[in-house]
């Protein structure tokens, strides 16, 4: 049923004393089989159950009829549902659709309209503008040819035909255009694929290994003092954590002080066993001294690790360490250093032989909280 004057088919019903069911030969609805075994059941008051094969990808609607019209060059109307796909068929052209709804086009199988000339008949409403660009997405690149056709009459494709209107009355339009690929996407991890792993800390909840740890605070408040004696207990075995009673090593790369007027004697005065100390640099071919730098410098440093049984990497400070292309005051790009608990170096890094990065930076002033005046 269509109205000229442009009104709601429940609302013709109702002047005419009748439901919506009285538009059905069987007042529960109809029934649109799948060629797999699926059926789609369409109530009168427009829900869509389905039962039968709900197995795999869903397929195209009356596929055999879809294949048979590509291998002979014929064109296929897609249109958005069942009730619109048999009423182009009865003009004699071939249509499909798929099942669940506009929202869902991209989870059936299109595969078998690679290389059709394909009659794209969108709803006119803000979900059928949606669907279209699911199915241009879809297409683009796959089918032989898109053609673009609004309705002349109506909502939908059977609104059209039940206007008195053919197939060459639809309105040819220009395709959107299709967003380029960026070769981003979303990947879904399920949380019971993922199984927990300890958390080994070497100073025993407050400094894990393999994770990057702060000592922030203004200037002259005893960061890298404190920061030496966590490295000398470690070198002892006298750190509560993971290596208590076992000393281990400690790497140190420190570009603001002298190691002979300032970071030595710090150790000494520490208590450090100095033998377990390792000064980190990095040479060129050309035995010139460069800086490290993260994460450039992360595989050596990862096997420096190795090489000497170290617990702890300091950086004094961290930030001259970070790559002159990374921005220090954006997380996403700090985290490619290697230094989040989730890259690839700290994973490899986690476990309870292996050094943690232990860096510190100085607050400004304008910034610094009271919490930090210590």
């Amino acid at each position: 049923m269509y109205c000229q004057a442009g009104c709601q088919t429940a609302g013709v019903m109702a002047a005419l004393d009748l439901g919506m069911v009285d538009l059905y030969d069987d007042q529960r609805g109809a029934d649109y089989c799948y060629d797999d075994g699926r059926k789609v059941h369409r109530t009168p008051d427009k829900q869509f159950p389905q039962s039968g094969n709900k197995n795999g990808r869903p397929t195209l609607y009356r596929l055999s009829e879809v294949v048979a019209a590509v291998r002979d060059g014929r064109p296929v109307y897609l249109v958005e549902g069942e009730k619109d796909a048999d009423a182009v068929r009865l003009l004699g052209a071939t249509a499909t659709t798929a099942p669940m709804g506009s929202a869902n086009f991209r989870k059936v199988d299109a595969g078998p309209l690679t290389g059709a000339h394909v009659v794209v008949v969108p709803d006119r409403d803000p979900a059928g503008e949606s669907w279209l660009a699911d199915v241009v997405a879809e297409l683009t690149g796959k089918a032989g040819s898109l053609r673009l056709a609004h309705v002349a009459a109506g909502k939908d494709a059977a609104d059209h035909i039940a206007a008195g209107h053919g197939l060459d009355d639809l309105v040819d339009s220009p395709l959107p255009k299709v967003p380029p690929t960026t070769g981003r996407r979303l990947v879904l991890t399920c949380a019971d694929t993922i199984d927990p792993q300890p958390v080994y800390w070497v100073w025993h909840q407050r400094m894990p290994t393999g994770c990057l740890a702060l000592l922030a605070g203004r200037e002259q408040v005893g960061k890298s003092t404190y920061a030496y004696h966590l490295a000398a207990r470690i070198t002892r075995g006298q750190l509560p954590g993971e290596h208590y009673g076992s000393p281990r090593s400690v790497l140190i790369c420190a570009t603001e002080d002298s190691w002979a007027h300032t970071i030595v004697p710090r150790l000494i005065a520490a208590g450090a066993d100095r033998a377990r100390v390792f000064r980190v640099e990095v040479m060129s071919a050309d035995d010139i001294h460069l800086g490290l730098t993260l994460p450039l410098d992360v595989p050596a440093i990862e096997g420096a690790a190795r090489q000497t049984g170290a617990a702890l990497l300091l950086l004094d400070p961290l930030m001259s360490r970070l790559a002159p292309e990374l921005d220090p005051h954006k997380d996403a790009e700090v985290g490619t250093t290697g230094t989040d608990a989730d890259s690839w170096p700290a994973r490899r890094l986690r476990t309870p032989a292996c050094a943690p990065e232990r860096g510190w930076r100085h607050e400004r002033r304008a910034r610094a909280s009271r919490a930090l005046r210590v």
